[in-house]
């Protein structure tokens, strides 16, 4: 949804433009200087474009300013007259009872479980991409009918690319059809040979269920995406239940608990936006609008040639991402101080901007 929302035309958009009055600053002083817009980056005059810059980065002339707003015309620079104000609130030393990382580079990850379900032309670019973000040790689960064998030439592309290889991600090789009950009921892992690994699965120990369209029909392949998800999420209840009738002693709470926790949420790839009413109807949240997003994105770069680089760092592990967090993270919420938890967005964004983060 945060993706749809930044790429599409409706609702708020990124947008470069250059300002003199703010020649001279830094990046960090402008950070409350637009009422209504957020600068997330700089556009040199050179052309070179960095997102997320050093708070000591200074505005030259002839730099663009990058602006998360609602229309190129519907922000200006403010005089700064509550600004002082909140840098000295949002920079004052903190009191706080619980320790937080200072950046998301520096948090402490735990290993990842996620599950494939389907098969795309590019599924060897997806993976290289998502080794790039998860710790090492995680693992990637691929469910579909092709053979593991044949696998191997497919991640190939027909020789058009390299071998696949992994740093963080384990490939665990299944075969069967998403669509297909028996077959999602248990996983059980393949080598390339197809024979058993002794590995095995059940939906509901992912952290991550990505259904990818298929290569037939668009309303086929969406029709096969809800199916597979609405199945999913039966053996997902159903597993959860059979554990909920389970006898608890007192001791057992606390790893019946964990062991409890929800099964993530399956996401499903569709190709048509008319599907979107169906799964609506089916009070399915989970799904994402694929060729949406590649044509927002598309209308974006043609109308603007320099958001190729914008988008393409964003939606990338090299560079600045895109992270929800905690907004404990920073404001003071363990203390007996109240007013922190009454502040403005700016006084939010001044404490990411600590961290280096916008």
């Amino acid at each position: 949804h945060v993706i749809e929302s930044l790429m599409g035309f409706v609702g708020d958009e990124l947008y470069f433009a250059e300002w003199p009055d703010l020649v001279g600053k830094t990046f960090l002083q402008i950070t409350c200087r637009f009422d209504d817009a957020i600068a997330v980056g700089i556009k040199c005059e050179k052309g070179k474009i960095e997102l997320n810059p050093d708070n000591s980065y200074v505005i030259q002339k002839g730099d663009k300013v990058l602006c998360l707003a609602e229309d190129i015309d519907t922000y200006s620079v403010n005089d700064r007259s509550r600004s002082d104000a909140l840098f000295e609130s949002a920079f004052k030393k903190r009191k706080r009872k619980k320790k937080f990382t200072s950046s998301v580079s520096q948090l402490e990850r735990e290993k990842e479980k996620l599950l494939f379900c389907g098969w795309r032309r590019d599924m060897a670019d997806m993976i290289v991409q998502l080794d790039a973000y998860v710790p090492p040790g995680s693992e990637v689960w691929l469910i579909n009918s092709v053979p593991p064998a044949e696998r191997l030439d497919m991640f190939r592309d027909k020789g058009m690319k390299g071998e696949l290889r992994t740093k963080n991600l384990c490939i665990k090789n299944v075969v069967g059809s998403p669509i297909v009950r028996r077959d999602l009921l248990k996983l059980t892992a393949l080598d390339n040979k197809g024979i058993s690994t002794g590995d095995e699965a059940t939906l509901d120990e992912f952290d991550s269920i990505l259904i990818l369209a298929s290569n037939v029909k668009m309303q086929i392949s969406d029709s096969n995406s809800l199916s597979s998800l609405l199945i999913i999420q039966d053996i997902q209840g159903k597993l959860i239940e059979e554990r909920e009738m389970q006898l608890v002693i007192p001791e057992e709470i606390e790893e019946i608990e964990e062991r409890n926790k929800r099964p993530c949420e399956p996401i499903s790839e569709i190709l048509d936006s008319r599907t979107q009413k169906l799964f609506s109807v089916a009070r399915c949240k989970g799904y994402i609008m694929s060729n949406q997003i590649i044509s927002a994105a598309i209308s974006q770069i043609a109308q603007d040639r320099d958001m190729n680089a914008v988008l393409g760092e964003l939606l990338q592990a090299e560079g600045s991402e895109l992270y929800i967090r905690s907004v404990s993270e920073y404001l003071d919420l363990h203390t007996n101080e109240r007013q922190e938890t009454y502040q403005s967005f700016w006084f939010v964004a001044l404490r990411a901007r600590q961290k280096n983060e916008i």
